[in-house]
C-alpha cells in the first residue's frame, strides 16, 4: 500500500505536473473570487454567472463544488495516465500475437506523458475559465472588453465549441510527442520496456 501510493506521489514530482496543477487550480481560485465579488459582494447590474451549477446548487455550494471538481481532476491524474498504459499494454499485446516487431502507437502512447497532456488541458480550460470571469468583472471599465468575452464565453459554455478546443489540444501535444518519439526511436534513444501493472 505504502509502495503504492508512493509511485501515485512519484507523479506530482515532477516540475511540469506542478506548474500544470498551479494553474489549474490558481486558475479555479482566480474564477470563483471574480465571480463572488461581481454577483455576490457587488452585485454589478448586468453580470450574472453564466454556469447553470450556480442556479441549481445556490451561491456557497457553487463555489465549493466546483473547487473541489478542479481538485478532484488534478488528484486524478496519476489514475488517468495508469489508464492509458493499461490501453498502451494491450495494444503492445496484440501487436506480439500478430508478430509484429513493434507497435508505434503502443510504445508512442507509453511515452507521451499522457499526464502532461491530461492535466494540461484541465489548467487551459481553468485558465481560460479564469480569464472570462475577470474580463467580464473588467466590463465596467471598458465596455470593449465585452468583444473578448463573448469569445471566452462560447468556447466555455458552448459544447461544440469546448470539444473542438479540446481536441485540438489534445490533437497538436499528441502529434508533437509523436514526432518527437519517432525521432528518439530512429537514433535508438528509445527503448521498448516492459509495463508493469
Amino acid at each position: 500500500m505504502t509502495e503504492a501510493f508512493q509511485k501515485y506521489l512519484k507523479v506530482f514530482k515532477d516540475d511540469t505536473i506542478k506548474i500544470l496543477s498551479a494553474i489549474a487550480l490558481i486558475s479555479t481560485i482566480v474564477a470563483r473570487v471574480a465571480t463572488a465579488l461581481a454577483v455576490d459582494i457587488l452585485k454589478l447590474k448586468g453580470f450574472r454567472e453564466a454556469n447553470p451549477l450556480y442556479y441549481s446548487l445556490g451561491s456557497p455550494l457553487f463555489y465549493i463544488v466546483t473547487t473541489l471538481a478542479t481538485i478532484l481532476l488534478v488528484i486524478a491524474t496519476p489514475i488517468v495516465e495508469k489508464f492509458m498504459e493499461m490501453i498502451a499494454y494491450v495494444l503492445r499485446k496484440v501487436a506480439y500475437y500478430k508478430n509484429y516487431t513493434r507497435n508505434d502507437i503502443a510504445e508512442a502512447l507509453r511515452v507521451m506523458r499522457i499526464r502532461q497532456i491530461y492535466l494540461g488541458l484541465i489548467a487551459l480550460l481553468c485558465a481560460l475559465d479564469a480569464v472570462h470571469d475577470l474580463l467580464s468583472f473588467l466590463l465596467i471599465t471598458s465596455p470593449k472588453i465585452g468583444i473578448v468575452t463573448v469569445v471566452t464565453f462560447t468556447l466555455l459554455r458552448n459544447p461544440l465549441a469546448m470539444g473542438m478546443l479540446s481536441g485540438l489540444y489534445v490533437a497538436v501535444c499528441m502529434f508533437t510527442l509523436y514526432k518527437r518519439y519517432k525521432k528518439t526511436l530512429g537514433q535508438g534513444k528509445t527503448k521498448i520496456v516492459k509495463i508493469s501493472l
